[in-house]
């Protein structure tokens, strides 16, 4: 059970669905989360959530904020997504101005999509959609209201610019340390036994961040401590071994404990 909660800088409710943006910056990045829900009955009948880079962030708030998005057919998208063992999952976050044809939407002419389907890899390492999206949900917002959001968000990143640079600061460094001192990270991998290797991270004293990742296109081979925050994450909080593996369940634990350590270091970097 998690011992604390996830930090929601915005908190936005209607009668129909409801909007929360958490603190990420430990990874660079602000959560989306959009949830709609029958009030009567009290279910949630669909959720999805999306990752936004920092830089994104700051171009959305900066252009509502001057008013250049407030033009018909404005939008703003954001593509990600994550590598799955076998599959490869996407996601969109898309930020639209949309009154409707003859204002219809006047009252509400922003809207926030977030869309969840299969993916493939693009030429440059990307994700992109990849079929019909098995998730997709929007929310609409009033002028005011959404401008509020914004500022919102613009303030908390103002006073937490320090705390940005400062996680971009030790990644940085812990990557280079990697480099200079790391056994395992060989200089050409089609001299590498990964199978030994492998089967060496399942003595409990190899540090978590040295465990090799034996899941994804992109992953596989690598130590958790060499990855992407966003595939970290994923492996950490998202992907679910099967019953049966568990070498999967031990990678897992794994990188909870690395994302878990991270955050401490950045904590106490920051108190200091």
């Amino acid at each position: 059970m998690a011992d604390h909660i996830k930090y929601a800088l915005i908190e936005y409710a209607t009668n129909k669905a409801f909007c929360n943006v958490y603190d990420a910056l430990g990874i660079e990045r602000l959560e989306w989360e959009l949830v709609s829900y029958d009030r009567e009955r009290r279910i949630h009948l669909d959720r999805g959530n999306a990752y936004l880079p920092i830089i994104k962030a700051k171009l959305l708030i900066h252009h509502v904020l001057i008013g250049a998005a407030r033009q018909h057919g404005w939008k703003l998208e954001v593509f990600g997504g994550s590598f799955r063992e076998d599959s490869i999952e996407s996601r969109l976050f898309k930020v639209e101005f949309d009154p409707g044809s003859d204002n219809k939407f006047s009252r509400f002419p922003w809207r926030i999509g977030i869309t969840i389907g299969p993916g493939k890899k693009t030429a440059t390492g990307g994700i992109a959609p990849n079929g019909k999206p098995t998730t997709s949900i929007t929310m609409r917002f009033p002028d005011d209201d959404f401008i509020g959001i914004c500022l919102e968000i613009r303030d908390f990143l103002l006073i937490h610019q320090r705390d940005l640079e400062q996680v971009r600061r030790t990644a940085q460094q812990k990557r280079f340390t990697d480099r200079q001192t790391s056994p395992l990270i060989p200089n050409h991998e089609d001299t590498v036994d990964w199978d030994t290797l492998e089967a060496q991270e399942t003595v409990s004293s190899i540090a978590p961040e040295n465990v090799i990742c034996h899941i994804g296109t992109i992953t596989r081979g690598k130590r958790l401590g060499e990855l992407q925050v966003e595939h970290l994450a994923h492996i950490a909080t998202v992907w679910k071994p099967r019953a049966d593996d568990s070498a999967g369940t031990a990678l897992q634990i794994a990188a909870q404990q690395v994302l878990q350590q991270t955050a401490n270091q950045t904590k106490t970097m920051l108190h200091h």
